[in-house]
């Protein structure tokens, strides 16, 4: 006798399953958004994973109009640009958005923290190719300081002076040469 009726249901329910796995995007949604209004528990917005396509971002905002409890609005730029469903009873104004962090807005704050990452890792490695010119140009002395290497110095003296220090440098080298001039015939 039960076997069957069981064998029957267990039809229907297979039958059922491949119904709903063959039906349009639109109908899938509007059974998404009525369980979610059935649900009374429920108070989170149904946030949607990105969307890059505009035609799949309007079914989800048409399936959400269908139902006088609910509005929707897309979040996000680009790849990140994404639909987030509220129950009209639980949409949080601006000011209580802020401290509920709803999909949209942790999404932008994720978006500002990872350009915050790039550009601080983008400064860090600035800062250490100027570090590595700057070693480059200079070398650690015996006691620590630092010299400067390869930099070309200001010559502050006069052009007598140059002169003199020319003049010393030729009796120095002739001398080590043995041409110097010998005073002692």
């Amino acid at each position: 006798g039960q076997a069957p009726l069981r064998a029957a249901a267990m039809q229907a329910q297979k039958n059922d399953k491949a119904e709903i796995a063959t039906m349009d995007v639109r109908e899938k949604l509007r059974l998404q958004m009525e369980a979610y209004v059935n649900d009374e528990g429920k108070t989170d917005p149904m946030v949607f994973p990105p969307m890059y396509d505009r035609m799949d971002r309007y079914f989800v905002h048409e399936a959400a109009d269908d139902f006088d409890e609910l509005t929707s609005k897309s979040d996000g730029e680009g790849e990140d640009k994404h639909v987030v469903v509220y129950k009209k009873r639980h949409m949080p104004d601006e000011e209580a958005a802020v401290g509920m962090m709803p999909g949209a807005m942790l999404a932008q704050q994720q978006q500002a923290a990872r350009q915050r990452k790039a550009n601080a890792r983008k400064n860090q490695k600035k800062r250490e190719q100027m570090m590595a010119e700057m070693m480059s140009k200079s070398i650690e002395t015996g006691n620590g300081d630092i010299a400067a290497v390869k930099v070309r110095k200001r010559d502050t003296r006069t052009i007598e002076e140059i002169d003199r220090d020319r003049a010393q440098k030729r009796r120095k080298e002739m001398e080590d040469l043995g041409l110097g001039d010998d005073d002692d015939d």
